[in-house]
């Protein structure tokens, strides 16, 4: 009896290491360096400007800028 249960269980065991193997991997993010621009505008108020959407909300004349570099995922 006790050598059935271990055989069911290291065919289990088996079975869900293989589907775990068999999995697929989850599609990686690209992720690429942008220059990110921090600029005074002519409001007086600091924004940033990048050719990464998500840093991007400038608007109006941009002075006195900076630029950092960091990573966009899109």
């Amino acid at each position: 009896m006790t050598q059935a249960k271990t055989r069911v269980f290291l065919l289990l065991l088996a079975t869900f290491t293989t589907l775990f193997a068999l999995t697929p991997p989850r599609p990686a993010q690209a992720c690429f360096a942008y220059d990110i621009e921090s600029c005074l505008q002519s409001n007086g108020t600091w924004c940033q400007y990048s050719d990464c959407p998500k840093y991007n909300h400038c608007s109006g004349v941009l002075t006195n800028c900076s630029y950092v570099r960091t990573t966009c995922c899109v």
